[in-house]
């Protein structure tokens, strides 16, 4: 606040000791109310309207009376003296005794320093009653006594009867003018009709003179005679502040969440579904199954699951006992609607038993690793039986829920005679569902490679590209998308089954910056000196993709991009495809947008750019193209080179692009000799760096190509710099040396 203040007083030319927003009211006229910014100063108090254009009224300190503070109001009354402009006021601030605090200080300080004197506040502490006494106003607000409506309501009087419902919705009265018609902007309709009273009498009358049951009766014909639908919303509908304990347990039996829901459940709120003894019942049957399958089994892990806990082998009836404690599900109903429920709750259960042992109930035991390496060793007699299990876990599905999930799951992961995986074939049809998360697993712990040997090594990979390109699954995708980086500098070339899912991904998470990231930075690895990964970048399409990217306005993702075009802009069809999409005019719009800012990342996205420029003026109709439509682009370059640190920046792409832009102009070389060659010269002596060295002696042979730079070379002394260079025993430079000493030499004595 002490900022707000400061500045207040430089514009109004006063100091400012307290501003608030307070109500005021004239104790003459109490209708006589208004709101304003009140501001404390030295001098005076002054009170603004909320747009600070004029002062609407003030308060000298040597006009007040007396201040009245009260035991039950909020309001502080100042009362003037007679000669006050101002009618006394009555004042709310958010907080009386601050209020009063700062008027106290404000009043002393102003007649210290005017009067010199220390005179104190005149504030004086009284009861409701003496403030009515003393201001005449003895009405004390009334208090309303009916029920009201809630925030977002409105109270609806229709005869003697009242409701509430909500403010969208508007009345339409009928004709009749015997009932009323409500309608909102979702659709809903409420129709609301009130019949004539009952006469007592007829009441007496009657068989049943019961008035609870004839009212009854006279509910259940109204709501017969109806022609109105009683169902007005058949989807989903969560209202605010409805998590009632018994809801949440509902909808945790209906198995709706996520596992880092269920996580929170259990161990906060302690709500587990109401029938997880058999959860357990099923996890013990299941560790039985590997146990009596010579598989080692700790038997804390079965204690732990209870001793009472029954075991069953048949995975059909357990499931069946499952279903049968769910509300809602009839396993007895054949209609299609009823097996569409049956097969969304299995779907949900099967994620569930996998939350509890990758992160749940049982995962500080015995998780999923444990259990797929349970499944390798297990024998021959009880394979079959856990394979039940397994194809549960992985739970392959079409999207239609009408039909149950595949039993054979495991063998569609088997290659058929074309050395395909037919479950790859299902997944690429778009219409089916499986579990990525157990895929991943059975994947990483041998499972498919000890059971489905592939003669065909890209099978292998296609497993991790269909979960990356049909899973669901972000935190195994994440890990596939870190693997996929960290692998990707050593197995290169082992990647073109994967980049189809790799763009697939890219396109349908950008939203995801770290996933954009993992893989932009996978591809630029991939694509280094490797054709036909470039080859097939450029048949996906990744230009347009790219072009979408930078419209994100990120800076890393566009830093990435920029990198992986220094390897996708080598080749003139590359060239083509990167001019064709339009991401030259992005580049350059970077460039000129950025070349002036002293930041390392932008920096090195200008510097990479003019490398990506510097390749595309391999092909002369572009290199003619750039130049004529974009002025200033040479003088943007000497610019960054003079201006950029030697030690920070790798400056050989600089001098590539300064060696590109040069071959076909003799003006553009006479400028770059004149303004870049000193500097590099200067540089070579200075940070003795080979691949630098070399760099800028084909610079400067290109440069030789114009004899009038052969002279200035000669003013510089570059035969000094030869002569430097050979002393450093190099033999690639020593050669390049001699043949641009021997070649100036020529040039020189012909002139």
């Amino acid at each position: 606040m002490s900022y707000v203040n400061k500045s207040l007083s430089t514009c109004l030319n006063f100091l400012v000791l307290h501003l608030e927003y307070v109500k005021c009211k004239n104790l003459s006229n109490y209708k006589k109310k208004g709101k304003y910014y009140m501001i404390i100063t030295y001098d005076n108090i002054l009170f603004y309207e909320k747009d600070f254009y004029e002062v609407c009224f003030h308060i000298f300190f040597d006009d007040i009376l007396q201040i009245y503070t009260c035991d039950v109001s909020n309001y502080i009354h100042i009362t003037l003296k007679d000669q006050a402009v101002t009618n006394n006021i009555g004042i709310k601030g958010m907080n009386k005794n601050v209020l009063i605090k700062q008027l106290s200080i404000a009043y002393s300080t102003f007649y210290m320093f005017q009067l010199n004197k220390n005179v104190y506040v005149p504030l004086t502490n009284e009861t409701y009653e003496e403030r009515s006494f003393r201001t005449g106003h003895f009405e004390k607000p009334k208090i309303d006594t009916s029920i009201q409506p809630f925030i977002g309501y409105k109270k609806v009087v229709f005869d003697d009867y009242f409701f509430f419902i909500r403010k969208s919705f508007q009345n339409f009265i009928s004709i009749s003018c015997e009932s009323n018609f409500y309608v909102d902007y979702r659709g809903i309709e409420i129709s609301i009709k009130i019949d004539d009273q009952k006469n007592i009498l007829e009441i007496e009358q009657s068989p049943d003179n019961n008035f609870f049951q004839l009212c009854r009766n006279h509910i259940n014909f109204l709501t017969n005679d109806s022609k109105c639908p009683l169902i007005i919303r058949k989807n989903v509908y969560n209202k605010k502040m409805n998590f009632y304990v018994n809801l949440i347990q509902a909808q945790v039996d209906a198995l709706i969440y996520d596992s880092n829901v269920y996580e929170y459940f259990e161990t906060i709120i302690k709500i587990k579904p109401s029938y997880f003894e058999y959860i357990k019942m099923f996890l013990k049957s299941m560790l039985i199954i590997l146990k009596e399958g010579e598989v080692m089994i700790n038997s804390d892990i079965i204690e732990f699951l209870g001793e009472d806990t029954k075991v069953e082998r048949n995975l059909e009836y357990l499931l069946n006992v499952i279903m049968n404690k769910i509300t809602g599900l009839n396993l007895l109903d054949t209609h299609k609607s009823e097996k569409i429920k049956i097969n969304k709750f299995l779907h949900r259960l099967s994620d569930y038993l996998i939350y509890c042992l990758h992160s749940g109930f049982i995962s500080h035991k015995y998780n999923v690793t444990d259990f797929i390496n349970g499944c390798l060793s297990i024998n021959k007699d009880n394979k079959l039986t856990i394979d039940s299990i397994v194809n549960f876990f992985l739970h392959l599905r079409e999207k239609d829920y009408s039909n149950r999930y595949e039993l054979n799951c495991l063998d569609l992961l088997k290659e058929d005679a074309s050395n395909d995986i037919e479950i790859g074939k299902l997944l690429d049809s778009n219409k089916y569902y499986i579990n990525d998360f157990f895929l991943f697993y059975l994947h990483q712990c041998g499972y498919v490679n000890k059971y489905y040997y592939y003669k065909d090594d890209n099978n292998y990979k296609k497993i991790i590209s269909y979960i990356l390109k049909y899973g669901m699954n972000f935190e195994i995708k994440k890990k596939i998308c870190k693997n996929l980086l960290i692998f990707s500098n050593d197995y290169k070339n082992k990647y073109i089954p994967l980049v189809n899912s790799m763009i697939c991904f890219l396109s349908f998470n950008y939203y995801e910056k770290n996933f954009c990231l993992f893989i932009l930075s996978t591809l630029i690895n991939i694509t280094n000196n490797n054709d036909e990964l470039k080859n097939r970048l450029i048949e996906l399409n990744i230009s347009t993709l790219c072009n979408f990217l930078i419209l994100l306005n990120d800076i890393d993702i566009t830093n990435k991009i920029i990198l992986l075009y220094i390897n996708l802009c080598k080749e003139q069809y590359m060239c083509e495809d990167f001019i064709n999409k339009g991401l030259l005019i992005h580049f350059l719009d970077i460039l000129f947008r950025y070349y002036y800012i002293d930041l390392y990342i932008k920096k090195q996205m200008c510097i990479n750019i003019l490398c990506i420029i510097g390749h595309i003026f391999n092909c002369k109709k572009y290199y003619i193209f750039i130049l004529n439509y974009y002025n200033g682009l040479l003088q943007l370059a000497i610019y960054i080179y003079q201006t950029t640190d030697f030690i920070q920046f790798d400056k050989l792409k600089l001098i590539f692009f300064f060696k590109q832009i040069s071959q076909h102009s003799y003006i553009i070389k006479d400028k770059i000799c004149k303004h870049i060659v000193p500097l590099v010269i200067k540089e070579i002596y200075l940070y003795i760096n080979k691949d630098f060295i070399y760099s800028s002696l084909h610079l400067i042979n290109t440069l030789t190509d114009y004899k009038n730079n052969c002279l200035y070379l000669q003013k510089v002394k570059i035969f000094y710099l030869f002569n430097f260079i050979k002393q450093l025993k190099i033999l690639d430079l020593y050669q390049k040396v001699e043949q641009l000493e021997n070649k100036l030499k020529k040039i020189l004595n012909m002139i």
